[in-house]
């Protein structure tokens, strides 16, 4: 482990014993929340569908809604928008009958001749939705803009969300097809993140009284994930508590399974105290990758917050419980960030991310054990993309003034230990947009993206013109 891996991992570690309002979650990918936003706002940073947390994306559709309600602009399309979108929230106890409706958009790229950065020219992006009872929200997007990526857009389709959401007092189930994200950095979740492609899902979402704990908030899901022809399965589980106004505490477990004998047990038990009794009586090893981590947030004030996230993968067991002779070592990755505005019209981020390499493959890796056995889906992670053996820094600063948008980001890695090469450089974002129009967006993009190894480097930069429009 490096010197700067070794600091990260003790400040994560430090922050993980402290004493931590509940944690955040940045919204996954082609979450329907950027589209309610997006038609009730026309801030640029709305039109552009910037990252957001839950609770910035809240903090942004009151701000909208007030000021669609006070200029008298709310037609029957915008009201049942609001309505489904403060349903979400949780901000509408209930959907009035007849909420539904459609909204699209369209993205037009142009670039010089001979750039060395060049992806699809176009995309469009159609979400709809439809209230099929007073707690229950169907949703929906139909886009193909993967292609705008480049890269791997084969393992993407033309439907990345269709999710059902329904609610029955405090409890909230979800079914459908999407991305999953947890916890609240941007660069990526060390445990449960969107850089995969879209998956079949089953969740629940529950207050919870633990005796002598207090009352914790409860989340778990399992996911089938279809790759190399097989069927293999993807389950997680976390709690949060408030500790006291202004720190969150999160405990969670997660796993890769390329079988379940007795697949019921594995959603009622600890997923370690399953995996143990499997192995022991069934399975042998190499079939189930199990992952635990934990995390604080301590939020500055109602906007701001610094949070650390910590994860082990390939938990040893105890000695006394069979983890003396286990050849699989102990891997660690750790994340430390921060969320600030140094005023209301900008946002700054930045967060430091660490995973351990070892020689049998690192922190997410396939440890002895077959490829499928890693923690990633169809070649892609499951979690941060730092992946493997990898060191980075991250930091984005945005900055909106009427209709004018300014954003520049960028990640840096660097290889963690000598265990084995991995990809490392970094890759700079940045844009100066305009809102030429209601409901669009000019933008004057620009990329500078570098990735070398011990045999090779791949290097890459240019800039483009991007008209985004609300239909």
């Amino acid at each position: 482990m490096s010197r700067i891996g070794c600091k990260l991992l003790a400040l994560v570690l430090v922050a993980s014993f402290a004493p931590g309002i509940q944690a955040q979650d940045a919204l996954p990918k082609n979450d329907p929340a950027y589209d309610y936003l997006s038609a009730l706002d026309t801030a640029p940073g709305a039109l552009r569908m910037r990252p957001l947390t839950r609770s910035e994306w809240r903090e942004q559709l009151a701000r909208a809604s007030d000021d669609s309600v006070s200029s008298l602009f709310l037609n029957p399309f915008e009201l049942n928008i609001q309505h489904a979108a403060e349903w979400r929230t949780g901000l509408r106890e209930s959907l009035p009958s007849q909420t539904f409706g459609i909204t699209a958009s369209a993205h037009l790229r142009a670039f010089p001749e001979r750039s060395e950065i060049s992806t699809a020219r176009g995309s469009y992006r159609i979400m709809g939705f439809a209230a099929l009872g007073p707690q229950t929200l169907l949703e929906a997007v139909f886009s193909d803009q993967s292609r705008l990526e480049g890269a791997r857009t084969r393992e993407f389709d033309l439907l990345p969300w269709v999710n059902l959401y329904s609610r029955v007092g405090q409890t909230q189930f979800q079914a459908g097809r999407a991305h999953l994200r947890w916890d609240p950095a941007l660069s990526g979740s060390l445990l449960v993140g969107d850089e995969a492609p879209p998956v079949p899902y089953l969740q629940v979402q529950t207050p919870l009284d633990i005796p002598f704990l207090g009352r914790w908030r409860f989340e778990q899901f399992f996911a089938q994930l279809r790759e190399s022809g097989q069927t293999h399965w993807q389950g997680a589980r976390r709690f949060q508590k408030t500790l006291n106004p202004r720190w969150t505490l999160t405990i969670n477990e997660a796993f890769k399974a390329l079988a379940l004998p007795e697949g019921a047990m594995s959603q009622i038990v600890p997923y370690y105290l399953y995996q143990k009794w499997a192995t022991n009586k069934k399975r042998g090893s190499g079939w189930f990758n199990y992952l635990a981590g934990g995390g604080l947030e301590y939020h500055i004030d109602a906007r701001q917050s610094v949070y650390a996230q910590l994860l082990v993968d390939d938990l040893r067991a105890p000695d006394f419980f069979g983890g003396r002779n286990s050849p699989t070592p102990r891997k660690f990755a750790g994340l430390l960030g921060a969320r600030l505005y140094p005023d209301d019209q900008s946002r700054f981020i930045v967060e430091a991310v660490f995973s351990d390499g070892t020689p049998d493959g690192g922190t997410y890796g396939p440890s002895i054990h077959a490829p499928e056995y890693a923690y990633y889906y169809r070649g892609l992670p499951m979690a941060h993309p730092i992946g493997s053996n990898r060191q980075g820094l991250f930091a984005r600063y945005e900055r909106e003034h009427d209709r004018l948008w300014f954003a520049v980001e960028g990640f840096f890695t660097d290889r963690a230990s000598q265990a084995f090469d991995v990809k490392r450089g970094h890759q700079i974002n940045g844009e100066i947009g305009y809102r030429a129009a209601q409901g669009g967006l000019l933008l004057l993009r620009y990329r500078s993206h570098l990735e070398r190894d011990n045999t090779q480097t791949d290097r890459m930069s240019g800039w483009w013109v991007e008209w985004q429009q609300r239909l």
